[in-house]
């Protein structure tokens, strides 16, 4: 799987806290994509909570991830 600029893939993803503008109504969709797109045995904490975005945004995740060693 492809890297990123900071040394790091979606592996280490330590935690990912999730924003939704309708979290009864998108919450299903959402888990369904995130748990196809992580690294299988990899899931990190997080937490999925209902906010106001910005005008049009649905959702907004924030990735914290480690950088291993080189």
């Amino acid at each position: 799987m492809p890297g990123s600029r900071a040394g790091t893939d979606k592996a280490n993803i330590l935690s990912a806290p999730i924003w939704l503008t309708d979290v009864n109504g998108d919450v299903a969709a959402v888990n369904a994509v995130w748990n196809a797109w992580l690294v299988p045995g990899r899931q990190p904490a997080r937490a999925c909570v209902q906010a106001g975005l910005r005008a049009g945004a649905t959702v907004e995740i924030a990735i914290v991830a480690a950088v291993p060693p080189r």
